[in-house]
């Protein structure tokens, strides 16, 4: 739909005033639906950032305890090849003496789930630490017959793995908890904010309705005091607005009755004029 310029301006106006009229729209209403309103507003966010958080909490909670179960299962699968790598160079200088095609295919058949293994610890752990000692191991797995394997090479290649393999490990963890870290200061943030901002705008609603009180109170203070009081206006809520009409009744009514009381006692003194005059 197309509009024009004229009608575009129109809208923008028309949306403006409802912007600037939504305020007044809520504090016209009644004390308590204010109330109860503010603290929708105010508190509905904050629940639902409570509650967010505290599945975030407990989400990351559970992300950190599984991290903590792989990272056990690599270590035992990492000490568990090294035990198997130094079963099969036992295994495979027994053969030389024993020539076993039996034991030979036993052991080739070992190999290859250990190679497999091997393969498959490098591929759960890429750390960029571990990368160059993660070729070196692969350059000692260059076939599948076990009787042609470097098995005391690749036993200290492992062994020299270890270290870093550890430090990967815990580098991981590290990781993992400061990112956690991070983000729990980061909602705690969120949710300090918000609790200000609820502080903020009840402060601003209390200081509304304080001022109105005040006017109330020296409005009644100066009609206490027989003096005239001009139209009283106290703008808020309807219990206010309600309050302000009947003080404008009753200093309509204030009003008149000093009238009365003046006019009634030019009459009087006026009538008393002539036989004071006489007696005088």
């Amino acid at each position: 739909m197309n509009m024009t310029i004229e009608e575009i301006k129109q809208w923008f106006i028309s949306s403006f005033k409802h912007v600037r009229s939504t305020p007044q729209r809520f504090f016209s209403q009644s004390l308590g639906l204010q109330a109860k309103l503010a603290l929708a507003i105010a508190l509905f966010p904050i629940i639902i950032s409570a509650v967010w958080y505290a599945q975030y909490l407990s989400s990351e909670q559970q992300r950190m305890h599984q991290s903590y179960i792989i990272n056990h299962n690599l270590i035992i699968e990492f000490s568990s090849i090294k035990e198997s790598i130094s079963a099969l160079e036992k295994a495979q200088q027994n053969n030389t003496l024993l020539d076993s095609p039996a034991l030979q295919n036993s052991i080739n058949k070992k190999w290859k789930a250990t190679r497999k293994r091997i393969t498959l610890l490098k591929n759960r752990l890429m750390e960029n630490v571990l990368v160059a000692q993660w070729q070196q191991v692969l350059t000692l797995l260059p076939t599948y017959d076990a009787h042609l394997v470097n098995y005391s090479a690749l036993s200290h290649q492992l062994q020299a793995t270890e270290k870093l393999f550890y430090y990967a490990l815990a580098t991981r963890l590290d990781d993992q908890r400061a990112s956690f870290a991070d983000k729990n200061y980061g909602l705690l943030g969120l949710l300090l904010a918000l609790v200000s901002l609820f502080i903020v705008f009840s402060l601003m609603l209390i200081h509304r309705v304080t001022r109105q009180l005040y006017t109330l109170e020296q409005t009644i203070f100066q009609l206490g005091n027989g003096k005239h009081v001009r139209h009283i206006e106290l703008k808020g809520s309807n219990e206010l607005e309600k309050l302000g009409q009947r003080l404008n009744w009753l200093n309509e009514a204030l009003q008149s009755s000093h009238a009365q009381k003046d006019s009634f006692l030019r009459h009087v003194t006026h009538e008393l004029k002539t036989p004071l005059a006489s007696l005088s």
